[in-house]
């Protein structure tokens, strides 16, 4: 979110941004103790169980039902695949799945980085700031390999300025485009599972699709709000 601040041309408040993580975040390990290194060290310990027992299982875990991470529906989408390509339809071994899970996951990372930054530079920077506060906060919750339920919760400020937004449009006699199909997304990201799933089976898919839904409108169809886009007095040149 700190790339608010370079399309706002904040360039100071974004290095005091970078530098306020860099320093929180090997101040804490600091803490931790007892040295950096070790602290690091256990941390790296801790993202492999979560790697192993969340990014890359493929079954077995009721916490995948409540993922909402594009990892999550490619997993599914690989092994089917490869169940239809290679087995005739039926579930191949599990370490033959786990295998492809495995390689998959850092082709993920990889890729899922350069898209995210090639979508930034050459389109959503270019967009109205409440389309890309939109946007930017639904890309935190869907491209980290495990992303569950608690990430929800940062949708609420984007659905919240939205709100305002509709409002103030309304006032003003105007008629925006896109607005509808994104607060019939929001009430599916935003409601309880037990009300449009069925054994929390598709929980994770019907809400991972309402987001790539909002944020693919959010792309096409801007958002101009002068409460947002104007810069402020003494901004940077």
């Amino acid at each position: 979110l700190l790339v608010l601040l370079l399309s706002k041309r904040r360039f100071k408040e974004f290095g005091a941004g970078v530098a306020t993580a860099i320093g929180a975040t090997v101040g804490s390990l600091a803490l931790l103790g007892p040295s950096i290194g070790t602290a690091q060290a256990h941390l790296n310990d801790g993202m492999e169980f979560l790697r192993k027992n969340y990014m890359v299982l493929n079954r077995g875990a009721i916490e995948l039902n409540f993922s909402h991470s594009l990892f999550n529906q490619l997993k599914f989408a690989l092994l089917l695949g490869d169940r239809i390509l290679n087995h005739g339809g039926a579930a191949a071994s599990r370490a033959h799945e786990q295998a492809i899970l495995d390689a998959a996951l850092p082709a993920y990372l990889v890729v899922g980085a350069i898209l995210g930054v090639a979508l930034y530079l050459f389109q959503i920077r270019k967009l109205p700031m409440l389309n890309q506060t939109i946007a930017l906060t639904i890309a935190a919750v869907l491209l980290p390999p495990f992303s569950s339920d608690y990430t929800l919760i940062h949708m609420l400020i984007p659905f919240a300025l939205l709100c305002f937004y509709t409002v103030d449009s309304a006032r003003e006699g105007r008629i925006v485009s896109g607005l509808n199909v994104c607060f019939a997304c929001f009430c599916l990201v935003l409601a309880f599972e037990s009300f449009f799933t069925i054994r929390y089976a598709f929980a994770n898919s019907i809400r991972s699709l309402a987001l790539c839904v909002i944020f693919f409108s959010v792309l096409r169809n801007p958002f101009s709000w002068h409460r947002l886009d104007e810069s402020p007095a003494g901004a940077s040149a």
